[in-house]
């Protein structure tokens, strides 16, 4: 299942599309506290994941100078300013990836065959921390490895998969899988069936190994999105660090912000809900948060009490969502 391996030295991929819905618009205000800044430096020994939604390339973007060519600088800045040692990403289109590999030169990636998706999740890791091992991906349908046709799913718009990879630490020698989704944003039936058939199928992947899922899961307000939930989590061994980390989340609770031209968007100055997630198993929390952040023209890291917050446009629709770990 693993199309091509090119080391550089740092970093993992996967790719996903998505259309929103109306029931994104619930309006969270922004934290303005103490603990609305994640910190940039973690401690010893732990493994920082973040997962992003980079948002497709689509024409209205381009027109409201939003295209990738615009953002892909300022997500760059993003991740190594917080040096994550493991970055799952969804929304990579195949042009994505030239400037992926450009932009994270002296760093590893792990690309699977993406040839019949027009998106995918992408994984990125840090080499001089994790040494790849085994990984592949697996369709959601009914034929989870077999061949696809580009057909949607139940009642999905379009086909979908998960990445995972295995990994070594090379601090602690000690192994996990992660995995890499973005669910459908539209068709209930096809999020539930995506939830069970992920938690069958990093059973058998996974064995006893530690395992951390990150993406995408387009839980909307008014669906089944509790039953979705519910599925990953009701005794399966997986945690949200969102609801475990508590005193230690940064951040808002949302994820969702839309941009202004958007058909579904949150209201102005708001954020919508939480549509992105780490889940994790086999491991221990010590902290979460949602990256309430810009980067503006230098480069540099702007937090929502800061005083050109309101003047910059974020790097993507979706917020970015990260947590520090033991193995």
């Amino acid at each position: 299942m693993v199309d091509r391996v090119i080391y550089i030295n740092w970093l993992v991929i996967v790719l996903v599309g998505c259309i929103m819905s109306s029931d994104v618009m619930a309006c969270n205000l922004p934290t303005r506290a103490n603990k609305y800044l994640f910190p940039i430096h973690k401690s010893d020994h732990s493994l920082r994941i973040l997962t992003y939604n980079v948002r497709g390339n689509l024409p209205i973007d381009q027109k409201h100078g939003n295209s990738w060519g615009v953002r892909k600088l300022k997500i760059k800045s993003l991740i190594d300013l917080y040096k994550p040692d493991l970055v799952v990403l969804q929304e990579v289109e195949i042009g994505y990836m030239n400037d992926l590999i450009a932009m994270f030169s002296g760093h590893g990636v792990i690309a699977f065959d993406a040839n019949l998706v027009e998106k995918d999740s992408v994984i990125l890791f840090s080499a001089s921390r994790l040494q790849a091992l085994k990984g592949g991906c697996f369709w959601f349908s009914e034929d989870p490895f077999g061949s696809m046709d580009l057909k949607p799913l139940w009642d999905s718009n379009y086909p979908r998969m998960a990445i995972y990879q295995e990994f070594q630490d090379c601090v602690t020698s000690k192994k996990l899988f992660v995995f890499g989704v973005h669910f459908p944003s539209i068709g209930e039936k096809a999020r539930l069936n995506c939830a069970e058939l992920l938690i069958q199928q990093q059973a058998g992947i996974a064995g006893n190994l530690p395992v951390i899922v990150a993406g995408d899961f387009n839980l909307f307000l008014g669906s089944n999105s509790e039953n979705v939930y519910q599925t990953i989590v009701s005794q399966t061994g997986f945690k949200d660090v969102r609801s475990v980390a508590q005193a230690n989340h940064y951040g808002p609770d949302g994820t969702w912000i839309g941009w202004p031209y958007d058909d579904y968007a949150a209201p102005s100055g708001c954020i919508g809900i939480r549509l992105d997630h780490i889940f994790v198993k086999g491991v221990q929390i010590i902290q979460d948060g949602v990256l309430n952040c810009k980067i503006n023209a230098a480069g540099n890291l702007v937090g929502e009490t800061d005083s050109e917050f309101d003047s910059l446009t974020y790097p993507s629709d979706h917020l970015p969502v990260i947590a520090d770990i033991y193995i």
